[in-house]
């Protein structure tokens, strides 16, 4: 339960911090975000299971990218161009069992001191995953 409790206190945080992105006032056309396919940043295939959301506007903080894998399998995103991405939240189980403090969550870290080292990003099933650009 602990740990628990620092994932949604961090969670909260993270939103609070980067409202334009969790809590918009505006979701028209001029919206600073585009939904990606895993495997091709330039299209959107509304069938799949597996979606990113890149938050790009620079003046609300650096960009975030989404990932949601809503399949069983392990997918692989591939992530935008020009960018160092840093990892903040990965939901998979690995973080969480790796040896965590008791009463800390292993799936957050708002550092993002874990950088993705490759261009693209491996999501576990049933996962979502919030990588924050270099700044």
């Amino acid at each position: 339960r602990q740990r628990m409790h620092d994932f949604v206190r961090q969670m909260i945080s993270l939103r609070r911090t980067r409202r334009v992105a969790f809590s918009p006032t505006d979701w028209g056309a001029s919206s600073p975000f585009a939904w990606k396919s895993a495997s091709n940043a330039d299209k959107t295939d509304w069938s799949d299971r597996n979606l990113m959301i890149h938050y790009y506007d620079g003046s609300s903080g650096p960009d975030l990218a989404i990932l949601i894998n809503m399949e069983r399998a392990w997918v692989t995103f591939t992530l935008p161009d020009g960018r160092e991405w840093h990892r903040i939240v990965d939901t998979q189980a690995y973080f969480e069992e790796r040896g965590a403090e008791p009463r800390a969550s292993g799936n957050i870290d708002l550092t993002g001191a874990d950088v993705v080292p490759d261009p693209t990003y491996r999501a576990a099933g049933s996962s979502i995953v919030i990588l924050r650009a270099g700044e």
